[in-house]
């Protein structure tokens, strides 16, 4: 008789994996058509940031004949990804599952709305902040009579929608934190005593992520900081609290 603990081959995890991996792509597939016919508004919602700081005349200059088509696919590829970011999540913590002990199912939909809402709290941060902020540099910085700025609309979107997806994944650092930290992969006191290279880090990601001026860099290290705070807070309740959840049976 097979029990939840009884181990299984490693074909039907594949083929689990492999089921889910499929509801994932449909629910992204369902989303992405769901984002299709707000086209008009996701772009005004991208050029929002710009034209506050070019003002409301700004337009985006397409290059090629196909330009406004690839930018509507990926709008609709990444919002379909944020609609479809629950079930992925959920998706993900049900293949886990299965080999954690002492799992409740109860915390499954919390630990899904937090997530979600951490990386929508992350993009939300970088919208109304980091790309006005950096928008308004661009514009100081710019000498009207020697260039003209026609914004090239591949180059904008591309560049809002990874800032975008920068900030929203940086701000589960307290889930990644804690999730190490239950996986008894590191221990909260050697996370405290890498504290200076985890500012450091902080400073060196925010130079990589954000244009290049200092007030744009912190405003993406200090929330760092602080999230990092708050995952060893969170890892530290959660090693006190039960044991380290152990690897799947099919990975060791």
């Amino acid at each position: 008789m097979t029990t939840p603990d009884t181990p299984r081959p490693v074909s039907e995890h594949l083929r689990e994996m492999r089921r889910r991996i499929f509801i994932c792509i449909g629910a992204l597939a369902c989303g992405a058509l769901a984002a299709i016919p707000f086209q008009d508004q996701l772009l005004a919602f991208i050029m929002h940031p710009l034209r506050e700081a070019f003002g409301p005349e700004i337009s985006l200059v397409a290059l090629t004949p196909f330009e406004a088509w690839i930018i509507s696919l990926k709008l609709a590829l990444v919002v379909g990804a944020v609609i479809a970011l629950p079930i992925i999540i959920w998706q993900a913590i049900a293949f886990w599952a299965p080999a954690c002990r002492n799992r409740s199912p109860r915390a499954t939909p919390i630990l899904i709305l937090a997530l979600a809402g951490m990386f929508l709290a992350g993009a939300a941060f970088c919208y109304k902040l980091i790309l006005p902020g950096a928008y308004r540099f661009a514009a100081a910085n710019m000498d009207d009579a020697l260039i003209t700025f026609l914004p090239h609309a591949s180059a904008i979107v591309t560049f809002t929608l990874r800032l975008l997806l920068a900030f929203g994944i940086a701000f589960e650092l307290p889930f990644i934190v804690a999730l190490l930290i239950r996986l008894n992969l590191v221990s909260p006191d050697r996370l405290s005593r890498a504290r200076p290279f985890v500012i450091i880090g902080a400073f060196i990601l925010g130079a990589l992520l954000t244009p290049p001026d200092v007030i744009t860099q912190v405003m993406l290290a200090l929330p760092l900081m602080v999230l990092f705070e708050l995952g060893l807070l969170l890892g530290r309740w959660l090693a006190r609290r039960r044991r380290a959840c152990p690897a799947p049976s099919h990975l060791v």
